[in-house]
C-alpha cells in the first residue's frame, strides 16, 4: 500500500512566506539602502584636498542649505564654512569721506582691530550684528585703533557697521572662529 508523503507545503503556508521575505526585504531597503538625507547635496564638482597641515573636502555648487539661529549661536547645515574677507559697503557712500579702514584679523578669535587712517576720524561709532540684524554690540571709535572683543561670540559671520551719525561710513563681514 503506498502512502501520501507530506513533503508539499499547503499553499497559504508558501503565500505567508513570500510574503514575510518581501515585508523583510522592504525594512532592510528602507533602513539600509536608502540615504538618510543628511549632508546630501547635488554639486558641480568637489574633492578632497590633502597637505601637511591636514585634509579638507570641499564643493563647488552646492544648491540647498539651511540655517538655524538659537540662542546658544548658529549652524550652517549641509553647508562646508567658506572663508572669505569682504566689504560690504556701497562706493556711494564713499564718494566724500577721505578715510582708509582696515580691520584684522578676520577671521577673528577673541578680538579684532579696527584702524582708521585719515584727517577727521571724531564722532565715528560702531555697531556689531550678526546675520539676521540682531544688536550685539556698539562702540565710539577711539583714535585711530579701537579694539572689539569677540570671545563671548559664537563662532559665526558677523556684521561691523561703521557710521558717523547716520550716515553709514562702512560695512564689514567678519568671520568669528
Amino acid at each position: 500500500m503506498k502512502t501520501k508523503s507530506n513533503s508539499t507545503i499547503p499553499v497559504q503556508l508558501y503565500n505567508f512566506r513570500i510574503f514575510r521575505t518581501l515585508i523583510i526585504s522592504a525594512i532592510w531597503f528602507l533602513i539600509f539602502a536608502l540615504p538618510s538625507g543628511a549632508q546630501n547635496v547635488i554639486n558641480a564638482s568637489g574633492g578632497m584636498a590633502t597637505g601637511s597641515g591636514g585634509n579638507v573636502s570641499y564643493s563647488v555648487g552646492q544648491l540647498l542649505n539651511s540655517f538655524d539661529i538659537g540662542s546658544n549661536g548658529s549652524v550652517a547645515k549641509g553647508v562646508q564654512q567658506p572663508y572669505e574677507i569682504s566689504v560690504l559697503t556701497d562706493a556711494e557712500t564713499l564718494k566724500d569721506n577721505s578715510l582708509t579702514f582696515s580691520l584684522y584679523p578676520n577671521p577673528a578669535s577673541d578680538f579684532l582691530t579696527l584702524k582708521v587712517e585719515g584727517d577727521n576720524i571724531s564722532g565715528l561709532f560702531y555697531r556689531l550684528l550678526d546675520t539676521s540684524g540682531k544688536l550685539l554690540g556698539t562702540g565710539q571709535l577711539t583714535g585711530n585703533e579701537t579694539i572689539i572683543q569677540m570671545s563671548s561670540l559664537p563662532p559665526s559671520v558677523y556684521i561691523l557697521k561703521i557710521s558717523s551719525g547716520s550716515k553709514p561710513v562702512r560695512t564689514f563681514k567678519i568671520i568669528k572662529n
